[in-house]
């Protein structure tokens, strides 16, 4: 009885580790949410074709600082959200992973490849 209770618990523990390397090794089966991402709204500056003269040249200079500090800030942003949701899925990991190192007794109960 506790021999086909630990057969089982073994399968179990198989089947798991065979779907997520599926998972990982086939990506495409993962369907990520559709998060529509607006483009930065940031003004594109406008360098005119006179951009010789100081003024107009200060001017151009003053929209690409702007244009540079906007975009920066953009992608700090996004920069910042992809790093909190790789967090996520890394603790979401480890809490596997200690789960089936605390409840499941891996790898001493459940050596892999099992014995034949």
């Amino acid at each position: 009885m506790i021999r086909a209770i630990s057969q089982a618990l073994l399968l179990a523990a198989a089947i798991s580790v065979m779907m997520v390397t599926a998972a990982v090794a086939s990506p495409n089966r993962l369907e990520a949410p559709q998060v529509s991402v607006p483009a930065p709204e940031c003004q594109l500056p406008e360098r005119r074709s006179q951009a010789d003269r100081e003024q107009m040249w200060d001017e151009f200079m003053m929209q690409t600082d702007a244009y540079r500090d906007c975009m920066n800030r953009y992608i700090r942003y996004h920069h910042a959200a992809s790093n909190a949701h790789r967090a996520a899925a890394n603790a979401a990991t480890e809490q596997w992973n200690q789960f089936v190192r605390d409840s499941m007794n891996v790898p001493q109960d459940f050596p892999w490849p099992p014995a034949e």
